[in-house]
């Protein structure tokens, strides 16, 4: 174990420097890995390796870069939201959940890197809110017969987004302009009652800061 803890450590600093001498060529490996055709393991390995350099060495994707990463991650979230079956294959596949999961947390990290402001950012605050009601899913009541963990993954799923979106909205600033409206909107037209109420109590979370921060500055 200690072993592949160090592996890791090396793979993931030899990355970050690569990114610092090639970030054009780090940025397009990264895409193109994510869009190609693998296992849960290989997606979790290039998520893993996107966030620590989201969370290391952001300053080095130029613009161009940020907008490929989302238009990226924009493409896998929507994958795996089109999969009619996704939330059978969490609950039968450890694998697929740990994707699903590091994918939750390599969005909180784009966020704060503010590069969710970019076109496409909102989709990914979308997934999450898709994710925090896999319980008010049609699928939900054949998945649960089915597989006895199905009600643990979904109670996870819901709270991992839940939080993530909460730290998002009360604490990102600069994701005002795509969180406010956004979220409203998706407050009003929601048809699904968790959906709702998350979008919801993330709304009033960033109207809450715009309010004192605006204060604030008329003091």
């Amino acid at each position: 174990m200690q072993a592949s803890i160090k592996c890791k450590n090396y793979v993931l600093k030899t990355t970050e420097i690569l990114m610092e001498l090639m970030p054009h060529e780090c940025s397009l490996f990264i895409l193109k890995t994510i869009e190609a055709r693998g296992n849960e393991v290989q997606k979790v390995g290039i998520l893993n390796l996107t966030k620590h350099l989201l969370t290391h060495v952001n300053h080095l994707f130029e613009l161009e870069q940020q907008n490929l990463l989302i238009s990226g991650m924009k493409n896998f979230a929507d994958g795996i939201l089109a999969l009619a079956n996704h939330y059978s294959m969490m609950a039968q596949y450890p694998n697929f959940l740990n994707m699903v999961r590091t994918l939750v947390q390599t969005i909180l990290a784009l966020a704060t890197s503010g590069f969710l402001v970019l076109e496409g950012g909102e989709s990914l605050i979308d997934f999450l809110l898709q994710l925090s009601s896999l319980k008010w899913s049609p699928q939900y009541n054949v998945v649960v017969k089915k597989f006895k963990n199905a009600d643990s993954i979904a109670r996870e799923m819901e709270g991992l987004c839940e939080r993530n979106l909460t730290i998002v909205s009360t604490t990102i600033s600069a994701l005002d302009k795509v969180m406010f409206p956004y979220l409203l909107e998706r407050f009003v037209e929601s048809q699904n009652a968790q959906l709702g109420s998350l979008a919801c109590k993330c709304t009033a979370d960033v109207a809450v800061r715009i309010i004192e921060e605006t204060e604030s500055k008329n003091i």
